[in-house]
C-alpha cells in the first residue's frame, strides 16, 4: 500500500498500547515475515520478495518491539516500520 495507507494505519495505533496489542502485533509480523522468508528460500509459498530482504525485515520488525518495551509513542514506532518496510518492498 502507499503511504496515505501506512501512516492510516499508524494512526490507528492506540499510543497506550505498546506493550499490549501492539507488542502481539509486532510478533504476528515478525513470525509471518519469517514464514515467508523460509519459503522465499526453499522456492516454496508465492513470495516474490528475496529471502535476504525478508529477513533483514524480521530484524527491522524485532528492533521495533524492543524499542516498544520502553517509553515511546507506538504510533510513531508503527510510521517509522512501515516506511522502513516499504523501503525493503516486503510488505
Amino acid at each position: 500500500r502507499g503511504p496515505a495507507e501506512r501512516t492510516e494505519r499508524a494512526l490507528k495505533q492506540g499510543p497506550w498500547q505498546a506493550r499490549g496489542e501492539f507488542t502481539e502485533l509486532l510478533d504476528a509480523l515478525a513470525g509471518r515475515l519469517a514464514m515467508q522468508a523460509r519459503q522465499a528460500a526453499t522456492g516454496t509459498g508465492r513470495t516474490t520478495a528475496h529471502p535476504m530482504a525478508l529477513t533483514e525485515a524480521v530484524e527491522k520488525v524485532l528492533a521495533t518491539r524492543e524499542q516498544a518495551q520502553g517509553n515511546v509513542n507506538p504510533q510513531l514506532l508503527l510510521a517509522v516500520l512501515a516506511e522502513d518496510l516499504a523501503a525493503l518492498e516486503v510488505a
